[in-house]
């Protein structure tokens, strides 16, 4: 079974996602398609991530805690 994480960011339509850890390492980066955009968690260990929001100019839209328990 694959545990996916959707995440969902309403009418912004470009984009990147990134999740990164408490050390400051990038774990993932994730193109938005539509607004949205599925990952897995399965290969993450268990602790607690930042997810950004990144527009196309670069900036940092939003951002959200994300806690990973197996």
């Amino acid at each position: 079974m694959v545990e996916a994480r959707h995440i969902i960011v309403g009418d912004i339509k470009g984009g990147t996602i990134r999740v990164i850890d408490l050390h400051g390492k990038l774990v993932q980066t994730l193109s938005l398609q539509a607004g949205a955009a599925a990952f897995s968690t399965v290969s993450m260990p268990n602790g607690m991530y930042i997810v950004l929001h990144v527009d196309a100019y670069g900036k940092t839209s939003a951002s959200q805690k994300l806690v990973v328990q197996h």
